[in-house]
């Protein structure tokens, strides 16, 4: 089965999909051996883990379907891929959906921010007109050589024009034909409760800003969601224990007593597949 088959027959089950953001191929990995379902490659921690740069739409196609391949060849789950605006006009989308097909991710989402875009928290965003985001969608669905590979159309038109305006463009992007919607933040848990006029799956963002629900995910099917983003808590907790860890080092100059429990050389090693090379290594030696 494809993992865009696979996607979407998680998808037609019951519940909703805790989704987190990979950072890399090792976080993807651990994504997995957490019993995850599916995993997200958002452009936030990709840009932070490739580029050490904010989201500002400083990262390019290529550097993030390059990226996505890595990510699908490790994780062996259906990847979702944030590629932002589709990196230009609806032939940029186009070009952008045989990319990302070819990488072998399950789905992406774009975006109706201009180019280049902010992450969706930032101020300052932008958008492209409705109908101009309209032909992006279609564009994306003509392109893609596979049926069941997700497109998700997101607007960030609350924080531009209210939520009036970005349930309008919703509507307008699941009249067009997209399989999934989301709304960029801010939205809260009362702002999907006003979404009943779609009939279209939600996919939705949760993260700790303040800007999204920080509920359990469960509590969103009710709204149509099924698919709960975490794009950042993986990359913060990186950084958390990350900077913890070296701090202590660059203080004691020891490993001993640090503030925490690090896995052991086997674990590290397990986590990576080392048994599965060694046996393929015994099974081609001559």
């Amino acid at each position: 089965m494809s993992m865009p088959a696979r996607l979407k027959k998680l998808l037609q089950e019951p519940g909703i999909r805790l989704t987190p953001s990979t950072t890399d191929a090792l976080t993807a990995r651990l994504i997995a051996e957490a019993g995850f379902e599916i995993a997200y490659m958002g452009g936030n921690a990709t840009t932070a883990s490739r580029l050490g740069t904010p989201d500002v739409g400083l990262i390019t196609m290529t550097e993030m379907a390059d990226h996505a391949a890595r990510i699908v060849d490790a994780t062996g789950l259906p990847v979702i891929v944030d590629a932002d605006t589709g990196y230009g006009n609806a032939l940029n989308v186009q070009r952008t959906v045989r990319t990302f097909e070819a990488t072998g991710a399950a789905g992406l989402h774009i975006e109706d921010q201009i180019s280049p875009k902010k992450c969706g928290h930032f101020a300052g965003k932008q958008l492209i007109s409705c109908n101009e985001m309209v032909g992006k969608v279609k564009a994306a669905l003509d392109e893609r050589s596979d049926p069941d590979f997700l497109i998700i159309a997101r607007t960030d038109a609350i924080a531009v024009d209210g939520f009036d305006a970005a349930l309008d463009r919703l509507a307008a992007y699941e009249e067009a034909g997209a399989d999934m919607v989301m709304f960029g933040p801010p939205c809260q848990e009362d702002d999907l409760k006003k979404a009943g006029k779609l009939s279209i799956p939600l996919a939705c963002v949760m993260d700790t800003s303040g800007n999204t629900p920080l509920i359990p995910a469960a509590e969103l099917e009710p709204y149509g969601v099924k698919i709960a983003i975490l794009p950042t808590a993986v990359p913060m907790a990186v950084i958390a224990s990350v900077r913890a860890l070296l701090s202590n080092v660059r203080k004691t100059g020891t490993l001993k007593n640090i503030p925490l429990e690090l896995v052991s050389f086997e674990d590290y090693n397990k986590v990576l597949g080392l048994a599965d090379i060694q046996s393929l290594e015994t099974r081609y030696r001559t």
